[in-house]
């Protein structure tokens, strides 16, 4: 698998955010996409019309796959897109369905969440391949999205949720979020806050180092118990105090 894939968004965004694999099946349109052709989308400045084909329907939108993916999906308020515009929109206000409204022309000024948010995955394997022999080499993998991250000067907060089958990536983690806030790995490990905002043992854990922060979180989509998104949007309001572009009157 791709072990140099870069992310979805605004990669000047101050909100970056770290899952924990790919959604989509290897027979998909969307890996295509993103497992295969992303690189090539953002240095080329691809349009919509590589997408669009790659989808094989129309071109409707102006703005490329590459900043908009939710003008191209079918059902954007079941991905993770429409997840994450939850909890901001829990966090900051507004409504997911407006932050997720298709962008179509590109001097369209309206609020927009993928304005805000760039999206990267831990793992390249697609979830529904856990069992085949197909892995992503995690040496590769962390050596490049710890490159990326320290390259990227402007996002103010990391937000990891969920993580991908194995123990060996929970480390990578907590190595990655160390490297974003420029802490050594082993004042990180000692000074992250933990709590369990519901009586189960889902967990949160967070800490702010001078202007950046990280929050780790269970996987978006997680049915866990009343209160624990409640609180999740408490700590990154807190962690990120100032409210989002995309929802700015």
């Amino acid at each position: 698998m791709n072990s140099w894939a870069v992310g979805l968004g605004n990669p000047s965004a101050p909100l970056l955010v770290l899952g924990p694999e790919p959604v989509y099946t290897l027979d998909s349109p969307e890996f295509l996409l993103e497992g295969l052709l992303l690189q090539a989308l953002w240095l080329a400045d691809a349009d919509v019309h590589v997408a669009a084909g790659a989808l094989e329907c129309s071109a409707w939108s102006e703005v490329p796959f590459q900043r908009y993916p939710n003008d191209f999906y079918r059902n954007p308020s079941r991905s993770t897109w429409g997840r994450l515009a939850s909890l901001i929109a829990l966090a900051w206000g507004g409504t997911p369905r407006d932050l997720l409204q298709p962008k179509r022309v590109a001097d369209n000024t309206a609020p927009h969440l993928l304005d805000d948010v760039y999206l990267l995955e831990l793992s390249t394997v697609p979830a529904d391949r856990r069992s085949d022999s197909v892995a992503t080499p995690v040496g590769e993998r962390e050596a490049f999205l710890g490159a990326l991250l320290s390259s990227m000067p402007e996002p103010r907060l990391l937000f990891i949720h969920g993580v991908p089958e194995g123990s060996k990536w929970s480390d990578v983690q907590v190595r990655l979020a160390a490297r974003f806030l420029g802490f050594s790995l082993q004042d990180l490990k000692a000074c992250l806050q933990t709590e369990r905002p519901t009586r189960t043992w889902d967990e949160l854990r967070w800490f702010l180092h001078g202007e950046r922060g990280v929050l780790f979180s269970v996987q978006l989509g997680q049915e866990v118990e009343d209160g624990y998104w409640e609180r999740a949007a408490e700590v990154l309001r807190m962690l990120m105090p100032e409210r989002p572009q995309a929802l700015m009157d």
